[in-house]
């Protein structure tokens, strides 16, 4: 079955205090290396190519606090899609 849905978990860090969060030990320190996230992109792409449309869903913490990596991480998807499509 393909798969075309992708959660990155960018980072645990945070700058809201929800009561309902359920990261309840927040740990600043972890986070996704790029090239972690680079291969989880190439992984979606490569096995989901099947599905009908795939997606990445930031998640964390609080992800736009990565937002560099955020933003680099969109392009590469976007390039490697592009890419992928013109085989």
């Amino acid at each position: 079955m393909p798969f075309g849905h992708m959660e990155l978990f960018l980072t645990e860090e945070c700058n809201h205090r929800c009561d309902y969060c359920f990261v309840r030990e927040k740990d600043r320190s972890r986070n996704m290396p790029e090239a972690i996230a680079r291969r989880a992109v190439e992984l979606l792409l490569r096995d989901g190519r099947r599905s009908p449309r795939s997606e990445i869903m930031f998640f964390g913490g609080e992800p736009l606090l990565r937002f560099p990596l955020l933003a680099r991480l969109v392009e590469f998807a976007r390039e490697r899609a592009v890419a992928a499509l013109s085989l």
